[in-house]
């Protein structure tokens, strides 16, 4: 298996606080002892960090942050030093109001440790209630030792294109030839950006990334994977997935414990390009009546994301602002629609904000989250007859989600709502009609039998262990 493939560097760390918020009633000031603060800490680099502050009150409320390096005076005091400053009118560096759902703090000190505190505070500057903090440290590079990274003249880099790997069709493939038993990992750069000064961030970087991934992977399938198992030796190959541009294949050293090696070796700059899309693959973009086993219609449209990998799904329930990756499988022609995060930080309500989010739901009026990781929903198929039909996945998988409903989410805070009453969204199993068809024949009324699609489809995509335990959790419609 290969676990180098869609790594994402990510460093997060969350803490949470009880505070009071206050709200007016006639003119007086209350408290909210419900009110609750969250913060979370993110792409942190060495000189910035992104700050996010979620509350369960008012969106438009405003709480108060400041970053601080003070990391041994307690909270209250400094608040309440803060404050009083800020009220004379002198301010105080790092002292900042917001309602907004992401800060981004610039101009910090590499290697530094930062504390951050928000709180909750009146006009008339009285806090309230418990106050939520946070420490995070910028990491610091430092000045490349060139003795340390040196060219490994024992691995030859090559980018060779298309081909099979793990007996699986890939377009981008990276191969190392190699006379030497030092383990490595691969990973590709834009040639454009590629600095030979910055190889010890890059590989200090990846390996981070793969401890992050090993970590999720064995928490979420019960394995025991050691950073050993990601490292190639000997003659390897990778693939990756690319967008059309100018790329670098970088090979870095690492020992099995994870430590850098500081051997390193690059191939010569290649271009990748788009490949052609296949007839089966373009055979599912454009536009489509879907109408479900409850004669309720949507048109969609299915455009390329990645060619012959996957495409972008707009127009259900109605939204084209927020599309949906559909992921396609050439080796079988079908769409697998998946639950995702699809936008962030956007304006759901006159006065709220939130994150959309697409997950299934089952004829009982549950919902499933996707806090523990993506999980399949539904398939799109060619039936025998050539219809195409969108049935549910997991047919044939005791104790998996009854999935009959697909549809978008807002998460505000800690909850989430639906945006569309589910008796206006089509139930599976439902067909699929090339156009704006309205009125087209759903699969109920044509007696469609699923059992062989689905056991056909489902033969090479069985869900990770972790999916079988999703939690269905009552939905509600926002307000």
């Amino acid at each position: 298996m290969n676990f180098l493939k869609h790594i994402a560097t990510k460093v997060m760390v969350a803490f949470a606080a009880i505070a009071f918020g206050i709200s007016c009633n006639n003119g007086e000031v209350e408290l909210n002892g419900n009110f609750s603060l969250e913060i979370a800490i993110e792409d942190i680099s060495e000189t910035s960090a992104k700050v996010k502050v979620t509350h369960n009150g008012q969106k438009s409320d405003s709480w108060y942050g400041l970053l601080t390096t003070d990391m041994t005076t307690e909270e209250s005091a400094l608040v309440k030093s803060v404050v009083k400053e800020y009220l004379m009118g002198e301010g105080k560096e790092g002292l900042h109001s917001s309602n907004r759902y992401i800060e981004l703090l610039e101009g910090l000190t590499p290697g530094t440790e930062y504390r951050y505190i928000a709180f909750g505070m009146s006009e008339r500057g009285a806090t309230y209630g418990s106050i939520a903090s946070t420490s995070f440290s910028t990491p610091d590079y430092g000045e490349i030792d060139t003795e340390l990274m040196q060219y490994n003249d024992s691995w030859l880099v090559q980018y060779t294109g298309a081909g099979t790997l793990y007996e699986q069709p890939f377009d981008h493939i990276v191969s190392v030839l190699s006379n030497d038993q030092n383990p490595y990992a691969i990973t590709i750069v834009e040639a454009d950006k590629y600095n030979p000064e910055g190889l010890m961030q890059l590989a200090t970087e990846l390996r981070d990334a793969m401890v992050e991934y090993i970590d999720y992977y064995n928490s979420a399938n019960g394995t025991a994977y050691r950073f050993a198992d990601l490292l190639y030796t000997g003659n390897a190959a990778d693939a990756f997935e690319l967008d059309a541009g100018a790329y670098r294949a970088v090979v870095l050293g690492y020992t099995y414990t994870g430590e850098i090696s500081g051997l390193y070796a690059i191939s010569e700059p290649f271009e990748a390009k788009m490949p052609l899309a296949s007839e089966a693959y373009k055979s599912w973009l454009g536009t489509w009546t879907v109408i479900g086993a409850n004669s309720v219609e949507s048109i969609i449209s299915l455009k390329t994301d990645k060619t012959n990998k996957s495409c972008l799904m707009t127009g259900w329930e109605g939204f084209e602002q927020w599309p949906v990756r559909v992921d396609y499988e050439s080796s079988l022609n079908s769409m697998f629609f998946s639950s995702q995060l699809v936008a962030q930080d956007v304006q759901v309500t006159s006065t709220q904000r939130g994150d959309i989010y697409f997950l299934g739901g089952d004829k009982e009026g549950y919902y499933y989250s996707n806090d523990e990781g993506d999980y399949e929903i539904a398939i799109a198929g060619i039936l025998d007859d050539g219809v195409r039909a969108i049935v549910r996945y997991g047919v044939n998988m005791p104790n998996y989600p009854k999935f009959t409903q697909m549809f978008y989410m807002a998460k505000i805070g800690e909850d989430y709502y639906s945006l569309t009453d589910e008796s206006e969204i089509p139930t599976f199993i439902s067909a699929m009609t090339p156009g704006a068809k309205p009125k087209a024949l759903s699969p109920v009324a044509k007696g469609v039998k699923i059992s062989a699609l689905h056991n056909k489809l489902t033969a090479l995509r069985t869900p990770l262990e972790h999916h079988y335990r999703l939690t269905p959790i009552p939905r509600e419609r926002i307000k």
